[in-house]
């Protein structure tokens, strides 16, 4: 498999198709390859960039059978990438489908490695793209949770119950939706309290798994709370900065997160 100049990798090494960190850091690495603009030195010749994109959606859908079912969705996320940039295109819905389902079935037997939130991003994003092919399960499940995390932050200000990572992962797929069926009119003031009660004010403090859904939760507040998209996005720029001199990070990740400070 031929990646891209070496470059625009960490020295001597090839990332591990088979390591779903490697896979998924890659997958990020090469999106934020495809938003340099073109004028910019930096950027990769666009050929070179596609090519590397196509070959990298055929080695992760080749590997996609071998993967630990609680690595799949990440798979089916950075599949769905890598296959849209390289090929400018939806892959076939049908091989994305069936390992949605062994993901789900695998959460459903009981798999405690794949979080509500897991679950609940996958089927939002298949309901978002085509509302009426939704797995009736899957759908039931979806709303099962969205009523239970609805109810839970009617008192609170954080998924107390959960990790901090889970938490904010959490916030993040709720913050940029329409909650007024649960909170009528005062959803706004709401949500500007989970972003009160749940920023910190010191990045340092949070591991690196938990500042990584940290910054989702982040990205999530503009403009569900933060009207201001330069305020957003200069935040943004601070936390990125903080990820990429984790020496815990994966590195094809880190390499993206020092790349987004240049763009």
């Amino acid at each position: 498999m031929t990646l891209l100049s070496q470059k625009y990798l960490p020295s001597d090494y090839t990332p591990d198709i088979a390591d779903i960190g490697d896979v998924a850091g890659y997958t990020h690495l090469l999106l934020m390859l495809s938003r340099i603009p073109a004028d910019n030195p930096a950027a990769p010749d666009p050929r070179e960039l596609a090519m590397s994109m196509r070959r990298w959606s055929d080695s992760i859908r080749s590997q996609m059978p071998h993967y630990a079912p609680e690595h799949l969705g990440r798979a089916i996320e950075c599949y769905d990438i890598s296959h849209r940039l390289g090929y400018n295109e939806r892959p076939d819905s049908r091989t994305i489908d069936e390992y949605r389902r062994q993901y789900f079935d695998s959460w459903a037997r009981g798999n405690d490695r794949i979080n509500e939130s897991d679950i609940y991003a996958m089927v939002s994003r298949k309901a978002a793209a085509t509302p009426d092919d939704v797995d009736s399960r899957q759908f039931g499940a979806f709303y099962d949770i969205r009523e239970r995390w609805m109810k839970q932050l009617r008192y609170n200000t954080a998924f107390a119950e959960t990790t901090p990572g889970e938490n904010y992962r959490r916030l993040s797929l709720v913050m940029p939706e329409n909650l007024r069926p649960w909170f009528r009119f005062d959803q706004r003031s709401r949500k500007r309290q989970w972003a009160e009660c749940n920023t910190v004010a010191d990045l340092r403090s949070l591991d690196t798994p938990t500042l990584l859904s940290y910054k989702g939760f982040n990205l999530s507040l503009w403009p569900a709370v933060n009207p201001d998209a330069e305020c957003n996005r200069a935040s943004d720029i601070v936390i990125a900065s903080e990820l990429a001199i984790r020496p815990d990070l994966n590195r094809y990740e880190r390499q993206a997160f020092i790349l987004a400070e240049t763009i």
